[in-house]
């Protein structure tokens, strides 16, 4: 019998290394999906946003004058969920390695397990 397992993991990376244990060390692991929750985290690494753009007026000789202002984004200034990079991770195995299955991926950082039949 098989059963679908899905776990959470803190980043893709967490979760990519833990398929690729689990397939080195469990046989049967099959269709893995991995999903970022938040993918618009994704684009926050290796690029740096600029935090704002001020436009300011002023009134001189009958001219106006707009300027904008921005600095670039420190990483800490960013709030809390649009940093979030959790991954969602799920694939097919065999019933009887799900103990085992569970115990890695709760060792390699995985929470929140769910598992139903396939």
């Amino acid at each position: 019998m098989n059963k679908i397992m899905e776990a959470v993991f803190p980043s893709i990376d967490h979760a990519e290394y833990a398929v690729t244990y689990l397939q080195q060390h469990i046989p049967h692991i099959a269709q893995v999906e991995i999903t970022p929750r938040h993918p618009e985290s994704l684009q926050l690494t290796g690029q740096t946003p600029t935090h704002f753009s001020i436009y300011t007026t002023a009134a001189i000789s009958a001219h106006n004058i707009t300027g904008s202002i921005e600095r670039p984004m420190i990483v800490e200034e960013i709030l809390e969920p649009r940093r979030d990079q959790t991954a969602d991770l799920r694939f097919l195995c065999r019933a009887e390695s799900q103990k085992s299955i569970q115990n890695i991926i709760t060792a390699l950082g995985g929470n929140h397990i769910k598992m139903w039949d396939a």
